[in-house]
């Protein structure tokens, strides 16, 4: 198992401004939420729905709404969502098995689509800091995906086919740098990944030499001497943009620092 350098985390003691509430549409729960537009606007997904809002000093207020399906199923049809860093109105949104895009400025064209991008649903969606056009996903398959969105197709796709033995509940880019990225799952690891080596193209075969180099940088899967729980979020800091928490189902918050090592091999 690999090495990650474990933080103190601190407990927030001072209380927060409450400044406004969401909720989302016919009383469908609030799954996920997602600041952009140079940090001036939110995005909001329920159950069937994609609302954007527009901020000002004290209040938000809803500037448009896209629904989706609502026809009974098992799943959502909206679970998660990431907006574009290199734009003020795009999101790309994970619905069921497939992958949208969608503009804040029009609520009837889609910026982009990929259906079945997974093969069971799609659980986390996270665009690169630095690459326009790049996109990752993770699913229930236990893949993580990347995506080159002027040809998303799963044929044009790379893939992490084993990153977790569960569902890949949550990955993100590194912000320091897209050739890191950390996923975690319903298997209880967090694990980092080098994209130059981890990908595969998925119109490849996967030999059992490939899929060594296919290893995952570092692996964490306990925390005080105890395995983890399902890890179902993942957060990198801002401001040193070399730490990740990850948050287990049974509620502890773990904090790492990638290793020297690993920094320096890709910043080098």
């Amino acid at each position: 198992m690999g090495d990650i350098a474990e933080e103190v985390v601190t407990t927030l003691t001072s209380p927060l401004d409450h400044v406004t509430s969401l909720s989302g549409q016919n009383n469908d729960s609030v799954r996920a939420v997602s600041w952009g537009g140079k940090g001036a606007a939110l995005c909001s997904v329920s159950d069937h729905a994609v609302q954007f809002w527009g901020s000002d000093a004290s209040a938000l207020r809803a500037s448009s709404l896209h629904t989706f399906d609502s026809s009974p199923t098992p799943l959502p049809a909206v679970s998660q969502v990431a907006w574009d860093p290199f734009s003020s109105s795009v999101v790309a949104i994970a619905s069921r098995e497939s992958i949208v895009g969608v503009d804040s400025r029009s609520s009837k064209d889609k910026v982009f689509s990929v259906n079945h991008a997974h093969a069971l649903a799609v659980r986390a969606v996270d665009y690169s800091p630095s690459s326009h056009h790049a996109l990752i996903s993770g699913g229930d398959d236990g893949c993580v995906r990347w995506w080159d969105l002027r040809r998303p197709t799963k044929a044009n796709s790379k893939v992490i086919s084993d990153a977790h033995t569960h569902a890949a509940a949550a990955c993100k880019f590194c912000p320091a740098s897209d050739k890191l990225l950390a996923s975690s799952g319903t298997d209880g690891y967090m694990r980092l990944w080098e994209t130059s080596s981890a990908f595969q193209d998925s119109s490849q075969s996967l030999s059992l030499s490939r899929r060594q180099t296919q290893r995952p940088v570092v692996t964490c899967g306990e925390a005080d001497g105890r395995r983890l729980d399902s890890l179902y979020a993942l957060a990198w800091t801002p401001r040193e943009k070399w730490h990740v928490a990850g948050l287990s189902y049974d509620g502890r918050l773990v904090v790492h620092a990638v290793p020297q090592a690993v920094k320096y091999a890709i910043l080098l």
